[in-house]
């Protein structure tokens, strides 16, 4: 036997790393998220990433994962239809983390956000396969909460959310707030 017996190439390089340390992506399905973090501006993209943290859903193995969602911002060279639809993914964020209103956006379009509020919100989403092609051709997937046709992130208490599931110590998902004991029956 020589040394090149023990010796492996690998590739890391896949969608598939566990990235947060949290067991990779989370799976299509319904869930409870809390808000763990919002990047406004990511260092490669500059685009906006959420990070979510699944409370309860369908399936329940993916309780206590992190789903990233990265939205991107309006552009001046994009047309009015493509930007028209950023910022309604914009808008829908920022209604589902309790941030603005529908009724406060029409009475004032021209808001200043404090993203930082949003930390520590519960919302309700669908996530979905969206299937792309990478730089050299290959088909990937990924599951998301906005594409096209699927748009499903919603306040807790929002009725489109209705039978999600939601973690025993929510309360029937009457507020945008986080649950009282984030830790369920651990002590404090």
């Amino acid at each position: 036997m020589s040394n090149d017996d023990f010796v492996s190439d690998f590739d890391f390089g896949d969608d598939d790393i566990d990235r947060d340390g949290k067991g990779g992506g989370v799976a299509v399905g319904a869930y409870t998220f809390q808000v763990a973090n919002v990047v406004t501006h990511t260092e490669n993209s500059g685009d906006m990433m959420l990070e979510l943290e699944v409370l309860a859903g369908t399936p329940a193995s993916e309780v206590g994962k992190t789903h990233h969602e990265y939205i991107k911002y309006p552009k001046p060279d994009l047309g009015d239809d493509a930007n028209g639809v950023r910022r309604s993914i914009i808008r829908q964020t920022l209604y589902a983390f309790g941030l603005t209103t529908p009724e406060e956006l029409k009475a004032n379009p021209r808001v200043k956000i404090n993203w930082a509020l949003a930390i520590g919100r519960v919302c309700k989403g669908k996530l979905a396969d969206d299937s792309y092609q990478d730089a050299s051709g290959s088909t990937k997937s990924k599951t998301v909460l906005f594409k096209k046709g699927h748009w499903c992130l919603w306040a807790a208490s929002d009725p489109k959310a209705a039978g999600i599931p939601e973690p025993a110590n929510m309360g029937g998902g009457q507020s945008n707030k986080a649950p009282d004991a984030p830790f369920g029956d651990l002590p404090v």
